[in-house]
């Protein structure tokens, strides 16, 4: 997950990068965050959000498909074992009513 969150936010444009350093890695407010950058408040908050969309965005499109074949396979995992299960139980009550 390291390497697949530090390539997402290399992707991002610098002044994306720049404010979500400043505020998630060096923790300056908001405020602070516009007067390092020379910008407005409202700006530090804009590309705040669109720093985080986009790294979530890339994260979800690396992670999803991961995520769906392992449901996939607790699916097929789960179904292979509710047939067993059933196949047994019937068998049990076919011996009993023999």
């Amino acid at each position: 997950m390291g390497d697949t969150l530090r390539r997402a936010i290399e992707t991002l444009a610098v002044k994306y990068r720049e404010v979500l350093f400043l505020q998630d890695v060096k923790n300056l407010n908001t405020a602070e965050t516009a007067w390092v950058l020379n910008i407005t408040v409202g700006a530090v908050r804009y590309r705040l959000l669109r720093a985080r969309m986009r790294v979530r965005d890339a994260l979800a499109s690396r992670l999803l498909p991961k995520l769906s074949q392992k449901n996939s396979d607790l699916a097929n995992s789960y179904t292979h074992d509710m047939s067993c299960k059933i196949r047994d139980l019937t068998c049990q009550n076919s011996l009993s009513l023999a």
